[in-house]
């Protein structure tokens, strides 16, 4: 009988582990999702899962950095026109954070299997007078 309640007692105790275990990891990774976007988010069509607002903004930085407009002539001629003819640049705003902040980070295990789609304006400067074409 009491060789009966000390196996209870451990298969209660590996119980209790293994749900303090899964609970300590669930809220862990809850407050990793406080600064990073969830499972399955996409911005402008770009996966952003699991990264933080810098990194999306760094990512949209550097397509704007790296813009380059075809333009199609008289008799099939074609000039490209890079960003950096024109000055231009990226202008920082608070949409990646908002999106951030709007996210319930305890809903991740929910994020696992359904996809979330933001779409943000992206906002440009240029020099209207110093364009190098």
């Amino acid at each position: 009988m009491a060789e009966q309640k000390k196996n209870t007692r451990k298969i209660y105790f590996i119980i209790g582990g293994i749900l303090c275990l899964l609970i300590l990891s669930y809220i862990g990774i809850s407050v990793f999702f406080m600064k990073h976007f969830l499972f399955n988010t996409e911005i402008n069509s770009q996966n952003f899962s699991a990264k933080t607002a810098a990194h999306a903004e760094k990512v949209l930085k550097k397509q704007v950095q790296e813009y380059e407009l075809t333009i199609l002539g008289k008799n099939n001629q074609t000039d490209i026109m890079k960003g950096s003819d024109i000055s231009l640049v990226y202008k920082e705003n608070d949409q990646l954070k908002n999106i951030l902040k709007k996210q319930n980070a305890f809903s991740w295990p929910l994020s696992l299997f359904s996809k979330k789609s933001a779409s943000i304006s992206i906002d440009l400067d240029y020099n209207k007078d110093g364009a190098r074409i």
